[in-house]
């Protein structure tokens, strides 16, 4: 080998460096920045090859290698398949952060090498080489390498240069990973790796490599025992059913994603969900990923906003906006139905006399009254005001005597003088639709209620004799 004159080496260097920072001014991400990298190292160093590759942070094995070759030499990344990071601890205890070494195979005759250093040179068949660790903290990422440079610079300053960068690169990217699935496991309850091939699954910790890691890896078989362990009883066939293997491997036939919500025990609500991240040659998923969403605070704040578009504020009953979905619900139902409507005997009397917070209590007390005296299934609201409306269903004109008599009961109940609230009473209308809804219900209970208002009984059912 030949030094060159420091003239000729300062110009040889600083064009060098701009070719490389050109190239890497696209990022290290594409394979013509790579290679453009590659080639103006190999070229620089007058060099056989150039290389660069990454060891795998959960494996610890070569991966991601890249490799330029001057014309006629042939390729040697195969030679790279299978090795380890431990496989080059001999170069890396000895190399500094910045450090670029070279061993010749002339150093390793005359002793200068130890022969654990050398000994690579002798499986690739090299005279020398030219080499850079990646240090990413006090991790060894990888190596960036020039075989059998035949010129060099004083300091190696164009492959330290580089190699700085690229291991900076790699400390970026996957500090970003990292915060990525920081991130993604703030939302998630946990997130795995399906290999449906192996039969294994792979939990997926502090980044994307360590779906390879042994320290978190189980047989798919214990995912039955896992959810029988977490899912609500109420859920748990749904969730069996939904993560079956055979299942799942049938539904991602022609999807890429499928999930469902489920209670649990100690999160909530959640949502699994699961993704195809590869398929077999015959397009069945090999490989899924699997996760659990919290969504327990967004569902329970959809869940009280829904309550709460649909519920009267002040009595905690269903409101007219309830009793218009249940209109249209009903309209496809032929069970027998009854209507009874319902309001407060001279409710402006009392909130003149008393006020409108002594009104407000009287409100409340009709509706804890209405809701003990009828069937859990039946459908109480409040229209507005002092009127209210019951919708029950399965109630034939055959049961007219027992809606009778649970009217009596609602007023028997506000009979009684309770924490200063004043007696009252209610009127009541009442009508049948034998054959499920009719849209003449509520206008046909409204005119019994009418009737009612004048009638000692304070209960009306209608009959088409009231139209008269």
């Amino acid at each position: 080998m030949e030094d060159v004159s420091a003239k000729s080496s300062d110009s040889r260097i600083k064009g060098s460096l701009q070719r490389c920072l050109d190239a890497l001014s696209h990022g290290f991400d594409t394979d013509d920045a790579i290679q453009e990298i590659l080639a103006a190292l190999g070229e620089h160093y007058g060099g056989d090859r150039a290389y660069v590759f990454e060891f795998d942070r959960a494996s610890g094995s070569v991966e991601d290698a890249c490799e330029w070759c001057r014309e006629g030499v042939p390729s040697q990344l195969d030679e790279l398949d299978g090795m380890r990071a431990v496989d080059f601890s001999a170069w890396s205890e000895t190399m500094a952060d910045d450090c670029v070494s070279l061993i010749s195979r002339g150093a390793c005759h005359s002793g200068k090498e130890s022969p654990q250093k050398c000994r690579l040179l002798e499986v690739w068949g090299l005279e020398s080489l030219l080499i850079a660790p990646l240090w990413t903290g006090k991790r060894l990422a990888g190596y960036l390498t020039v075989d059998n440079p035949s010129l060099l610079d004083g300091d190696y300053v164009v492959l330290r240069t580089v190699a700085l960068y690229v291991a900076n690169h790699i400390d970026r990217r996957e500090g970003l990973e990292q915060r990525m699935v920081a991130a993604l496991r703030s939302v998630y309850v946990g997130m795995y790796l399906w290999d449906f091939e192996a039969g294994l699954y792979h939990e997926v910790e502090n980044g994307l490599h360590s779906w390879r890691a042994k320290s978190r890896v189980g047989p798919l078989s214990e995912i039955p025992l896992a959810i029988d362990g977490t899912v609500d009883p109420m859920y748990l066939k749904q969730v069996h059913a939904f993560l079956d293997i055979d299942n799942l491997r049938r539904t991602l036939c022609d999807r890429d994603d499928v999930s469902m919500q489920y209670l649990t025990g100690e999160v909530g609500w959640v949502m699994a969900r699961v993704i195809v991240v590869e398929r077999d040659e015959r397009g069945l998923p090999a490989k899924v990923l699997f996760s659990i969403e919290d969504i327990d605070e967004a569902k329970r704040s959809l869940e009280l906003a829904s309550y709460r578009a649909e519920h009267d504020a002040l009595t905690g009953l269903l409101n007219r906006s309830a009793l218009d979905s249940l209109m249209v619900e009903l309209r496809s139902c032929s069970d027998p139905l009854a209507v009874v409507l319902l309001d407060v005997d001279k409710f402006k009397g009392i909130n003149d006399r008393f006020g409108h917070g002594v009104g407000d209590d009287v409100l409340r007390a009709v509706a804890r009254a209405l809701v003990s005296s009828m069937r859990s299934g039946d459908k109480v609201i409040r229209l507005g005001g002092d009127e209210f409306a019951v919708i029950l269903r399965d109630c034939p004109s055959s049961f007219q005597g027992k809606l009778l008599r649970r009217v009596d009961a609602i007023n028997q109940l506000l009979s009684i003088r309770d924490n200063g609230i004043p007696v009252v009473s209610v009127s009541a209308g009442v009508a049948f639709g034998e054959h499920g809804y009719d849209r003449d219900l509520l206008s046909c209970a409204d005119r019994a209620l009418y009737r009612a208002k004048r009638s000692p009984e304070q209960c009306c059912v209608y009959n088409p004799e009231l139209d008269g």
